[in-house]
């Protein structure tokens, strides 16, 4: 699904280097680093958060 999004010269530049240092499209690069930060950000959820659903039940 195409998805447009305006970047910074200095972002837009990075991504280009590591593409080309990588042999992969742009798209791959930002997908990976997508898939990366949301990994990290399910890490930050607190335990409570984790376990809210099972919370009471036993």
């Amino acid at each position: 699904m195409p998805f447009s999004v305006r970047l910074d010269p200095e972002t837009t530049a990075i991504i280009e280097r590591l593409a080309r240092s990588s042999g992969r499209s742009r798209s791959s690069v930002v997908r990976e680093a997508v898939a990366h930060y949301a990994s990290v950000a399910d890490e930050r959820t607190s335990a409570y958060e984790r376990l809210k659903p099972v919370i009471g039940i036993f």
